[in-house]
Formats: structure tokens, sequence, C-alpha cells
């Protein structure tokens, strides 16, 4: 079973009184593994995947001798992969950050932060962009925020499906000054709804903060019409962070955010690393209740902390998942399987070789003592020796549809750069 310690406020001290209770490994009756698209060392990255009906969808950030851009690929059932489409706005020349949702009436749909790449390393007019990649075909690129001519930029973007036809978008919003940064010191979470399946999107909604960082990472779930709760990291010049959750409901105040937890957050180049990392959540909705994870550092190691919103009082229920030794573990996403069971899926990345092996495991819903029950990890690739990235990404992605899971993995190592598509049945 997976090394288990309790993690919480830093007066507590870090225990674990007896063994916690087993939890099966992850239920697997059918398991796909294609190949997406291959090319050379650091050619990929920030894959994002999405599944519906018989349609797969996956998107990544391609870094090609001219140009940076997301491009989107699709099949029908197990046909052979169609070829790479960009997801651009006419006007723009970049694209970044994928996202990819399937909403329930089976519309696929997937978002990229855009711009006009005037300088390498910082965002120009940057902006957020949405394409319908349903089966019927692909539509026109839909702008939600268009920042050219003003001296603002969006950055990384997200989609979540809402009620009905109703669709998500969020992203962080900063100033021309900190346009070069990773993360910008002045950036705040905006969010947008669509009620029509994604083809236009409502004025956003700056959410509330206390400015004492740069706010990054936004995920949404989906309550119910017009309601959503909105996860982010808020990220201080010092190093330290805050998981912070909002409860937002369109047509009425936003109330100020609920302190998840604080931590220390990660370097921007963890020990061995070539590529980015920063912490970041990742949220669902379990029984109604938001869970939320993400990595951070502890005793000189990344490890992924999952906390449970309490039930009664102001107290999350938090526990993290270890990382061995000579490893740090990142980019965690969490899902919830339509027979209830969640699932984990993070990047543990091999501090000697710079190597990466992705893994997945069930995460037991019922607190024992205050902590989540672990199963044993599922690898689901071989480690390449690196350098393999330019970005890993900020986050992974479980994307579950009905009866059907789907991720999509960039394998990189010195050798050459793949894209895996993962799809299994519980």
């Amino acid at each position: 079973m997976t090394a288990l310690r309790t993690s919480g406020a830093a007066s507590r001290p870090a225990t674990v009184t007896r063994p916690l209770a087993q939890v099966p490994p992850v239920p697997v009756t059918q398991l796909r593994t294609s190949l997406v698209a291959s090319g050379p060392a650091q050619r990929y990255g920030e894959s994002v995947s999405a599944v519906a009906g018989n349609t797969s969808v996956v998107a990544a950030t391609t870094w090609l001798p001219a140009e940076t851009v997301v491009q989107t690929w699709k099949r029908q059932g197990a046909a052979v992969w169609g070829a790479p489409t960009p997801l651009l706005a006419p006007g723009f020349r970049r694209s970044y950050d994928p996202s990819a949702v399937a909403l329930p009436d089976g519309t696929i749909l997937a978002s990229a932060g855009t711009d006009l790449a005037l300088r390498p390393y910082c965002l120009d007019g940057g902006s957020v962009v949405v394409r319908n990649l349903s089966a019927a075909g692909n539509s026109p690129p839909v702008l939600v925020d268009d920042q050219r001519g003003s001296t603002s930029f969006d950055d990384r973007p997200t989609l979540a499906a809402g009620a009905g036809t109703q669709v998500w978008a969020g992203w962080s919003h900063g100033t021309a000054v900190a346009a070069c940064d990773a993360v910008g010191r002045d950036d705040r979470i905006h969010i947008a709804l669509s009620r029509d399946d994604g083809g236009h999107f409502g004025p956003s909604i700056a959410l509330p903060t206390d400015g004492t960082g740069g706010d990054f990472g936004v995920e949404i779930a989906a309550i119910g019409p017009n309601h959503a709760f909105v996860a982010w990291s808020e990220l201080a010049p010092s190093g330290t962070f805050r998981i912070l959750l909002d409860d937002v409901q369109i047509g009425q105040p936003v109330p100020p955010p609920v302190v998840v937890a604080t931590g220390t957050a990660l370097p921007q180049y963890l020990p061995g690393s070539s590529f980015l990392t920063i912490t970041t959540p990742s949220l669902v909705l379990v029984d109604g209740r938001p869970w939320v994870a993400w990595a951070a550092l502890a005793d000189q190691r990344s490890v992924v902390d999952i906390a449970v919103s309490p039930t009664a009082g102001n107290e999350w229920r938090r526990t993290v998942i270890a990382s061995r030794l000579g490893e740090d573990l990142i980019l965690p996403a969490l899902s919830v399987q339509p027979n209830g069971t969640v699932l984990e899926l993070d990047a543990a990345h091999i501090r000697a070789t710079d190597a990466v092996r992705f893994e997945v495991r069930s995460i037991g819903t019922n607190l024992t003592d205050g902590h989540l029950p672990v199963g044993p990890a599922r690898s689901l690739n071989a480690p390449l020796e690196g350098p393999g990235y330019h970005e890993l990404g900020e986050s992974l992605v479980l994307a579950t549809y009905q009866t059907t899971t789907a991720t999509a993995l960039v394998v990189g190592g010195e050798e050459g750069s793949r894209i895996m598509s993962v799809v299994w049945k519980p």
C-alpha cells in the first residue's frame, strides 16, 4: 500500500497511529492504449483528452521548428487517429495550455490560450479560444476573452461541463508587467459561462482575492444550473501557496473564497528536472462534496495532498500520498467513476534520470481516523531517460464519460516524444 502521512497545520505532528484500510487496485476490465502522434524529443507536452460515445479527442501543445501551437487529434471508435488540427483563432500566431471536455449531450470542446507571439517567452495579447470538436465536424473557433490591444493577458484556461448545455470557462488574467513571468504576481481568476454548448460565453466574472499572491491553475466543478465550485492556487512571492475554493452562482454576489490548505509551493524546477512545475489543484465532487488534490513540498520532496471538505466545522480532512525516495509526485488529477470509485492520476518524476512515470490508483471514500485509504499505484508507461519535455504541463486530466475513462499522456525522453491515449472501463 502507498505510504501515507497526515498533512495539516504546521503545529500538528505528521503521524499515523495504525495502518489504514486496504483499497483494491484500479478497477480495469478493458484497457486500450493507442499511439496518437510521435516526434523528436520535446515535441509534445500539456496533453489532455475527452471522450463521448464513439468519439475520442486528444489535444496537446506542440513545439514545432517555426511555431508553438496546440494541436487536436480525433478518431471514431478504434479507427486510426486523424491528422492534427491547430487550435488557433484568426489573427493569432501561438496557442498553449489546452483543455478538453465532453458535455452531457456528447459535444466535445477544446480550449487553449492563444496570443500574438511577439516575444518567445512572453504573452502578448494572450486570450482564450474554444472550438467544438464534435463528431459532426470542427466548428469555427470562438474567442471567449479577446485581449488584443489591451494591457492585459489571459493564461492557463480550462473548461468544465455544466448542467444541460452549459459550459464553464476559467483562466488567469494578468497585466502586461507580468506577461513574461511563469505566474504573474497580479494574476486573478476570471470565469465565464456559456448556455449553448460553448457557442457563446457571457461576460467574465473576476473572483475575489486579497492580492497576496498570483492566482493560477483554476479548476471548476459544476453543482447545478448557473452554479459551480471553483478552486485555484494563490502563489506568494515568498514561495508559499494557498489552495482556495469558492462557491459561485451566476447572478449572485461572489463570496470570499475558503482556504483549503497552505504550504510550501513547488519550486519552478525540482531537483533533476528540466521542465517547469507549479502547484495547482484538481477538483471533483464526490457525493456532492468537493475534493481537492495538489502537489507541494514536504520533507524536500514533492508529494500529493488530497483534501476532503468538512461535513461539520472548518477543518478539511487531508491525506498525503508520499513519493518514493529519489522521486517527486506531481500533477495530480482526480476523477469519479460511474460506480463511485475515485481515481487519482499523477506523474512520478525520477530525479536521477529526469524520466517520468505516470501512475493511477484508487482512493477510498470512507475516512479512517481522518484519512482516506489509498490503493496501490498502477504504472501506465515505462519511463524514458530525459530530458524529454519543454513543458509537461500544469495538470493532468482523467476524463470520464458514462462508463469510459480516458487520459492522454506524453511519454518523452531524449530519444523522442509520443502522445499515448489510454482508455479503460471499470
